[in-house]
């Protein structure tokens, strides 16, 4: 998956709920959205732990 996929698919889902006035379709993107930044976030997160262990083998 690209990185900010999931973000870019939860905006896309959450504009057309404020188009319509569809308050669950906008909460369901927000929702999603929510998720996408904490998988980020975790990503982000192993990624440095990586970093630093390879950096402290060297």
């Amino acid at each position: 998956m690209f990185p900010g996929a999931s973000s870019t698919g939860s905006k896309i889902q959450e504009e057309p709920g404020k188009l319509f006035a569809s308050t669950s379709r906008q909460v369901e993107g927000l929702k999603n959205q929510a998720k996408g930044k904490t998988r980020k976030g975790v990503g982000d997160l192993k990624e440095a732990d990586s970093d630093a262990k390879k950096a402290a083998k060297k």
